[in-house]
């Protein structure tokens, strides 16, 4: 792959001037192609002629997809009060003090059903009594894009509303943390996963 240089010289194909023109590699914003937001200061071949983005090179791949990542989605949801007691005290069993409660279980728990999904694993929980109540808690979740589109892929598969997907994380992680007792190494193992997903 070569490298290029800020200020390096080329030639490329303009879609703008129909021509085969001298470029420059210069820092430029660059859309995304899904045309939501853009990425910043990445290094491309811009036409002497006209200005325009003539192609990104390889190399600028990576810092476009890392962006990318960065895109930030919001979910909002209503659940009950005692179902973020619940998780209240999953936090205060695993000795976790975060300012961002329901965030790090959404991300982790989507990263696990995309490894190792089982309808029946919901099934369960899904039915739980402490699924249902008045629903007076709001909580606000921020997801990457990629995250995002997991989520609702893994709502899609259930066949349940974003809210129930989000209750039932809730109650996953009260499960995974106090009716299952882990043992010490478990705990410190989900410990480290939950903090780097805070």
């Amino acid at each position: 792959m070569k490298i290029y240089k800020e200020g390096e010289k080329s030639r490329a194909l303009c879609s703008h001037c129909k021509e085969v023109v001298p470029t420059t590699f210069k820092v430029r914003d660059v859309p995304f192609s899904s045309g939501k937001g853009q990425a910043k200061d990445i290094l491309v071949a811009i036409c002497d002629s006209c200005d325009k983005l003539v192609s990104v090179p390889q190399q600028s791949a990576p810092r476009i997809r890392e962006q990318r990542k960065k895109l930030v989605r919001s979910i909002e949801a209503r659940v009950p009060k005692h179902l973020y007691d619940m998780l209240l005290v999953s936090y205060d069993e695993m000795g976790i003090d975060s300012s961002d409660k329901v965030a790090p279980i959404v991300r982790y728990y989507i990263n696990e059903y995309k490894m190792n999904f089982r309808k029946s694993d919901f099934a369960k929980i899904i039915n739980s009594e402490h699924i249902k109540g008045k629903a007076s808690e709001r909580v606000s979740i921020k997801l990457s894009e990629s995250l995002f589109v997991e989520f609702n892929k893994l709502k899609e598969k259930m066949g349940i509303s974003t809210t129930d997907l989000i209750k039932t994380f809730m109650l996953r992680f009260y499960d995974d943390i106090i009716e299952k007792k882990q043992t010490a190494r478990q705990m410190d193992k989900l410990k480290s996963i939950f903090i780097v997903a805070s």
